[in-house]
């Protein structure tokens, strides 16, 4: 099955998954944050809630993610992971800019990351349906830094765009040092620094998570 349709497929079934995540030793005691969802109009005027929940779902079965070992996948019932919960609310934030009126159509919109961290394409596509191009990862240069993390939001219909970057403070520059020394998320420091970040963003506003951006012309 070819990637752009199994991305449709996923979409039309993520309600009905319920592990999600990447690897984590946090207990399952505690809960994911209530957060909005996210809103879309589909192509047949159907207004499609997205939750967290699902976003994890959809990235957790990913075929991109299918390879991250796991030890039970009970174990991902209430954890987190940065790129989902960045892309996530780059949604809502980049909404709120470019359609302050209503939903937008799944077709009016386009988003983009600087950085290839998989599960800010993933919502990304889940969001859109539609099959992204990720950026390849540049030889010499950190796999995840702050600069990863600056989107771009485009309103298609009325070319209004918009630049934005994840605030400073909310991912702890231990994060990125960890990440710079090939340590995953199946290292216990790793782990626990990304599921407290993750949540602290989920926890945050849209609006005091992001800063905007100069576009570049």
């Amino acid at each position: 099955m070819q990637k752009s349709t199994a991305v449709t497929v996923a979409i039309l079934v993520m309600a009905l998954l319920a592990q999600f995540g990447c690897s984590s030793t946090r207990s399952n005691t505690e809960a994911l944050p209530q957060v909005d969802p996210l809103q879309v109009r589909r192509a047949n005027g159907v207004v499609q809630d997205i939750r967290i929940a699902d976003a994890m779902a959809y990235h957790h079965r990913h075929e991109d993610h299918a390879d991250t070992p796991s030890s039970d996948e009970q174990d991902h019932e209430h954890e987190l992971c940065i790129g989902v919960v960045s892309g996530y609310q780059a949604i809502r934030f980049a909404g709120a800019r470019l359609f302050p009126n209503g939903t937008p159509d799944a077709s009016d919109i386009e988003l983009s990351a600087r950085g290839g961290m998989p599960g800010v394409w993933d919502v990304f596509e889940l969001y859109t349906g539609r099959e992204m191009v990720r950026p390849a990862r540049q030889v010499g240069t950190p796999s995840i830094s702050p600069a990863s993390f600056t989107f771009e939001a485009k309103q298609i219909s009325t070319d209004q765009s918009i630049s934005f970057r994840l605030r400073e403070g909310l991912i702890p520059a231990r994060f990125y040092e960890l990440k710079a020394q090939g340590m995953g998320c199946d290292v216990p420091e790793v782990n626990e620094v990304k599921s407290r970040a993750a949540r602290l963003i989920l926890n945050t506003p849209p609006t005091d998570c992001f800063d905007l951006l100069p576009l570049e012309k």
